[in-house]
């Protein structure tokens, strides 16, 4: 930025530069509103750092954006998708289901079966929890874990307290069969 005395002296040769220009275009008819025009542009006044009040002055951005409040899903609304690290889905679960929406129709790592407090009754100290995930057998989905272990999958989606194991898989080359089912 120019000094203000740069700044006067700049307009002043604007000034002067105006004054030449409209004498070398010979505007004779109009001579009065030229004489007009001059001294106005010669009366106004130079420029100064009190001349401009900080109102005046544009900002970019006044205040700074606000920022999205998420609110908190309780344990209980969360997705139950596992992730890749082995952790779970932190988004809130559709209504109508136990997963979001991402996960709604793919789980490639899973679902997160929560095991219930052990101390709550006897009863419940036989709940085991299982690591199961979803895999697709001649186009239906079925819940596995790593065991060998095929599960029901109403007993999975309603988080029951011991899913039902309905069969036993083995991997095979091209993907996964459950012979006690039929699908190879």
């Amino acid at each position: 930025m120019q000094s203000p005395q740069n700044q006067n002296s700049y307009f002043s040769q604007l000034k002067e530069d105006i004054q030449k220009k409209v004498v070398e275009l010979e505007f004779k008819q109009e001579k009065e509103k030229i004489q007009e025009l001059l001294e106005f542009i010669y009366e106004y006044p130079c420029y100064s750092n009190s001349t401009i009040s900080s109102e005046q002055i544009p900002t970019s951005n006044p205040q700074p954006p606000k920022k999205r409040v998420k609110p908190p899903v309780t344990p209980e609304n969360r997705c139950r998708a596992k992730l890749s690290n082995g952790g779970q889905c932190s988004r809130q679960r559709l209504k109508e289901g136990q997963l979001c929406g991402s996960h709604n129709k793919v789980q490639p790592y899973g679902i997160v079966t929560i095991c219930p407090m052990l101390n709550k009754s006897s009863k419940d100290q036989d709940a085991v929890s299982h690591e199961v995930f979803a895999v697709e057998i001649q186009g239906l989905v079925y819940y596995v874990d790593h065991h060998g272990n095929v599960f029901r999958t109403e007993d999975v989606l309603n988080d029951a307290l011991n899913p039902t194991v309905i069969a036993q898989y083995t991997k095979t080359p091209s993907g996964y069969s459950i012979p006690a089912l039929g699908l190879y």
